[in-house]
């Protein structure tokens, strides 16, 4: 990201905040749209830092498996990595309605600043 952007250029992205997501994490959730369903069945792996979510989506009758992983991070290693990659924090929010990122903030949005000097 760092190469892509010019001095002074932003990066804006958003992720889970891990503290507040593993406070609400429940073994399993069921999504219902009309006769569909999909069947989130989730695990946290604190040695890595994934969320593993062995997901079933039966559509029109079928089954399909489709099991994925996100990382997640807090506030302070999203900034160290943030750091490491040359880059620099200006702002972390809670939300895309600007409002500070807190405790209780289920997303982050992260905006880094790529230095004027390199």
């Amino acid at each position: 990201m760092r190469r892509a952007l010019k001095p002074g250029g932003l990066f804006v992205f958003d992720t889970y905040n891990r503290d507040v997501f593993l406070k609400r994490l429940q073994p399993f959730m069921v999504t219902e749209k009309g006769e569909d369903l999909m069947i989130d069945r989730g695990s946290f792996d604190t040695i890595t830092s994934r969320w593993y979510n062995r997901r079933i989506v039966i559509r029109d009758g079928v089954r399909k498996d489709k099991p994925f992983f996100v990382c997640l991070y807090n506030p302070s290693e999203i900034e160290q990595m943030i750091n490491e990659a040359g880059m620099q924090v200006y702002k972390m929010l809670g939300g895309y309605d600007s409002q500070p990122l807190s405790n209780k903030s289920s997303r982050m949005v992260i905006i880094a600043v790529k230095p004027d000097a390199e």
